[in-house]
């Protein structure tokens, strides 16, 4: 096992996702003469998923293929949109107001993230008829699906 998650299960590592990330939206960006910032079509998602499947590493059974992309799309997506919101609070050509807002939001969204990721008390209502067991109970059935 690698240090690096996304290196491990994208076969590029942090740096490269950031980059790639940057380039996409780059180059799927236009913009108008006299405006600041530009319009992005959102094709680049399309190219990103496309490139993140043609470069996956082999076949992690029993791990699922949708789980898996939403897993890499999660963690390339999320750690651009992490480094560019805090880029932002950290550039002096903006407003020190609007960085410290942008920085606040920065921090409720990682909260929130890692609540949704940790907090499973809701998890029965989304599987509605699932059985639940858990698989550390000295007693816990085994079942035979994969």
């Amino acid at each position: 096992m690698c240090d690096s998650w996304l290196k491990e299960y994208t076969n590029r590592d942090e740096a490269y996702c950031m980059a790639r990330v940057q380039q996409l939206v780059a180059k799927n960006t236009v913009t108008e003469e006299g405006e600041a910032h530009g319009n992005t079509d959102l094709k680049w998602l399309h190219e990103l998923v496309d490139e993140v499947a043609k470069n996956l590493p082999p076949p992690d059974p029993p791990y699922d293929g949708n789980m898996g992309m939403a897993a890499r799309l999660s963690a390339i997506l999320g750690l651009w949109f992490a480094q560019v919101q805090f880029a932002k609070t950290q550039d002096p050509n903006r407003p020190t107001f609007l960085r410290q807002k942008a920085y606040e939001k920065l921090q409720h969204w990682i909260g929130s993230s890692i609540q949704n990721m940790i907090d499973h008390s809701a998890t029965p209502t989304f599987f509605p008829g699932q059985k639940w067991n858990t698989p550390w109970d000295p007693e816990a059935k085994s079942g035979d699906f994969v």
